[in-house]
């Protein structure tokens, strides 16, 4: 008791936290302990706050102070946290504290300030049935405009049982829709206990036009109801209601119910068919919730899936969430549709990637069936479900053989979204390159790329398609052996031939693939050059990164230096990344570099470049300190800084940096290189 008056708060702490343990035999410190609820520590208050609870109907005297820790006008100032805090822990202390403070907290529903309000409903509910007395004054504030004063007198007659039973049915029937809307809330808290108030809420949204109220009443049907047909037909209509609180009320309430799916799938099936606006998708958000059991409404689902495309979410949520048994009902509604139909973004794809992994298992067996559109479907499901389907690889390898052209085509796709073993897949798309159809072999051919450094093998069978008849595949053959790299050195001379007769974009790529063979493709070093004057700027960016790859590097930097002076913005861009590569050997391109520095769209790749060529230039990374972009002032603040003493005529401009407005990432740079110049 002599700590608890202490001037330093650990002591105090110590000493509250001490009497807590001894329960009731701190009795003789209450008054102390009722002066410390007055203690500007929060730590010091709460233990002392829990000491006087664990003494209960021995605190009588606490009453009063315990009062005053639930009135906000006592607590202002505080934290919104520390207030909730005062009100919890205040409240708990009463209700421990039990009769005695029944009448003061009845009093105090009746009070002006809204939080002494809530922290008496809060304590007098944790005493339960022994507050009954309380019924009245709670009831009372079934209309007050606080919210959390609502809530928590709501919450108080929940925990007094069936005497508040008949006091809350009755006031179902007030003037005001506050007072209705607790009054429900109420109901819902007793749950099947109140039972015999069912009459008076199934009354009250026969007639009720307020939406909280509504709501409401459809919560407490749901926690009373034990009878599936009653209250079923009143939430579905909940679902209908013009109101998203009252819809949103009906929907939660729905899952509440338990036995009832009997009766609700049903409900839910003729609400899938509603022609108003926005009541379909409502019913497949329930059923979305509902799981597997919701299983015989999917081919309602899928009729009001396939009403619009791409199907709302609402429908794919559901799919979602049915899983697995919607599969087979998926699978037979395209059974005889044709084939051609069957786009990427089909409805039946975005379902089965909805359903995702555990549609696999179907999915697999289905790239059996005897229909085409099924087989297609499903390795399609399979490819857009990728690594989720890892199970299926062997099937879709298998499917790449499939009678039908285009279930070869997306089988393949499949094998490699699944990631199928590699050599496995590298031999079905050899197949497939050489494959009769053109559908087949395009398919094939924009796979390689996919395969990285692992489709080299291919090399050959793409060099053969080069000559392939159908346009669309040779220009996918071209940008496929850009993945292969250098194993596509044999490809040199046709590409050649192929130049004058390609568009620019082609020509292009077959520029970029030069450059992946790098120096194996010396050969065709002279069309690269020739193209460093084209009129397309495409190709020019593309014969800059080619000889790049493939020009001998001492001979580079004559041929580079000019292309940053070039009109076009991805030339210069290409220049820059080149010099970049050759580093200290294009220090001569640090003037043309600091240039493009001041055009937005080239100062990453022209301050990229200058970091790689480990600039020396003290004039140019003066000028660079004076750059709006504070990026590029960094840069030269570290390069000046390594430089060190050399660097020393950069002091004027450095000193201005390390000391004025700058951006705290310049300042620190600035005064870094200074500290590096004079040591």
């Amino acid at each position: 008791m002599q700590q608890l008056a202490a001037p330093q708060n650990t002591v105090r702490r110590e000493a509250a936290y001490q009497l807590g343990k001894l329960g009731p035999a701190a009795k003789p410190a209450l008054p102390a302990l009722i002066k410390a609820l007055d203690d500007p520590d929060r730590q010091v208050w709460a233990f002392a706050v829990s000491t006087i609870a664990g003494l209960g109907p021995e605190a009588v005297e606490a009453i009063p102070a315990l009062l005053d820790g639930l009135d906000s006008r006592k607590t202002r100032g505080k934290r919104d946290r520390d207030r909730q805090q005062a009100l919890v822990r205040s409240a708990y202390a009463l209700s421990r504290i039990g009769a005695a403070a029944i009448p003061p907290l009845i009093a105090a529903l009746n009070e002006d300030d809204s939080s002494r309000r809530a922290g008496a409903a809060r304590a007098l509910g944790g005493m339960g049935p022994a507050a009954i007395e309380a019924i009245p004054a709670l009831r009372a504030n079934f209309g007050h405009g606080d919210a959390a004063v609502r809530r928590e007198v709501v919450d108080a007659l929940g925990q007094m049982g069936p005497a508040a039973l008949t006091p809350a049915a009755e006031a179902l029937t007030w003037k005001e829709p506050l007072q209705r809307a607790s009054a429900a809330l109420t109901l819902a808290e007793l749950g099947p206990a109140a039972a015999p108030a069912l009459p008076a809420i199934e009354e009250l949204l026969g007639r009720e036009t307020d939406a909280p109220a509504r709501a409401a009443a459809l919560l407490a049907l749901a926690k009373i109801s034990r009878e599936p047909a009653r209250s079923v037909p009143l939430l579905i209509e909940g679902l209908k209601h013009d109101n998203e609180e009252v819809r949103h009320a009906a929907s939660n309430a729905i899952h509440l119910l338990r036995g009832a799916n009997e009766i609700l799938i049903p409900a839910l099936t003729a609400l899938l068919k509603d022609p108003t606006p926005g009541r379909s998708e409502r019913a497949a958000s329930v059923l979305a919730r509902l799981g597997a059991s919701a299983q015989p409404a999917v081919p309602a689902l899928i009729e009001a899936a396939t009403r619009q495309s791409p199907p709302a979410a609402a429908y794919l949520q559901a799919f979602g969430g049915i899983g697995a048994p919607a599969v087979p009902e998926v699978l037979r509604a395209i059974e005889k549709e044709n084939p051609d139909s069957l786009t990427d973004g089909h409805w039946s794809v975005q379902c089965l990637q909805a359903i995702g992994g555990p549609a696999v298992p179907a999915l697999i067996q289905a790239l059996s069936s005897p229909s085409i559109s099924v087989r297609l479907v499903a390795a399609r499901g399979l490819r857009e479900l990728g690594r989720s389907a890892t199970g299926a690889a062997g099937a879709l390898l298998a499917a790449g053989a499939d009678s039908d052209p285009r279930v070869r085509a997306t089988a393949l796709g499949g094998m490699v979204s699944v990631h199928a073993p590699t050599l496995a897949v590298v031999s079905r798309l050899e197949a497939g390159i050489k494959d009769p159809t053109p559908l087949v072999r395009l398919a094939a051919v924009h796979l390689v790329p996919q395969l990285g450094g692992d489709a080299r093998p291919l090399a050959p069978v793409l060099l053969a398609a080069l000559n392939d008849q159908e346009p669309a595949v040779r220009s996918a053959v071209v940008e496929a052996l850009e993945a292969v790299g250098p194993a596509a050195e044999p490809a040199v001379a046709p590409l050649l031939q192929l130049l004058p007769s390609v568009d620019l974009g082609m020509r292009a790529r077959i520029l970029m693939v030069f450059a992946s063979i790098g120096s194996g493709a010396k050969n065709a070093l002279p069309a690269i050059r020739g193209d460093l004057k084209h009129g397309e700027p495409l190709v020019r960016a593309a014969a800059v990164a080619a000889l790049a790859k493939i020009e001998a590097r001492d001979q580079q930097l004559a041929v580079l230096l000019p292309m940053l002076n070039d009109s076009e913005p991805p030339v210069r861009r290409a220049a820059a990344a080149a010099l970049g590569a050759l580093g200290d050997k294009a220090r001569d391109a640090t003037g043309p570099l600091t240039t493009m520095l001041d055009k937005d769209d080239e100062r990453g790749f022209a301050l990229e470049a200058l970091r790689q060529i480990d600039v020396r230039s003290v004039p140019h990374l003066v000028q660079m300190l004076a750059h709006r972009d504070a990026a590029v002032k960094v840069f030269a603040c570290e390069r000046l800084g390594k430089l060190g003493p050399e660097a020393k005529e950069a002091q004027p401009a450095l000193e201005p940096l390390a000391q004025g407005g700058a951006p705290d990432s310049v300042k620190g740079a600035a005064r870094e290189a200074l500290k590096r110049i004079h040591p």
